[in-house]
């Protein structure tokens, strides 16, 4: 039976920086600043959303390995971030749980009241959650699971 792959994701740089890991090497640096600054409302617009994604494929596409279906770990302080809204508390965190999440993000940018929706509206958490669905579908995941 082969072993699901993982990849380690884990904050540096004092919380800002995401560095992916794969066998002990990074492979990829993102700050959350970077992909911040183009959420310039609270919550973000959808031409917001559009342009911070562009800029995240951008990062990824040249540098990220492809996981053929692996696993991405990331640490504790992400966890807390999606499990605090997500309706699914069970590991690992599918895509499509991941997906949902975005969809709520995307009715905030169309209007929807934050009290309906059910999510934070400031910048950090939408760059955290953005940067994540963007791994997840370019990257092959099939889902998240805690870094221990």
């Amino acid at each position: 039976m082969s072993q699901t792959r993982v990849y380690r994701a884990r904050l540096i740089s004092q919380g800002d920086t995401l560095s992916l890991q794969q066998g002990g090497q990074t492979c990829l640096q993102l700050s959350w600043s970077a992909i911040a600054a183009w959420l310039k409302d609270e919550p973000a617009t959808d031409d917001q959303l559009e342009q911070a994604i562009a800029f995240i494929e951008d990062e990824l596409m040249p540098r990220l390995p492809p996981a053929a279906g692996g696993l991405l770990a990331l640490p504790p302080e992400l966890w807390q971030t999606l499990l605090a809204v997500s309706p699914v508390t069970e590991l690992p965190l599918r895509l499509e749980t991941v997906e949902g999440l975005f969809n709520r993000l995307a009715e905030l940018a169309w209007g929807r009241p934050a009290s309906q929706v059910g999510l934070p509206v400031d910048r950090e958490f939408a760059s955290r959650l953005l940067l994540i669905r963007e791994l997840l579908h370019h990257g092959g995941f099939e889902g998240l699971c805690l870094d221990a």
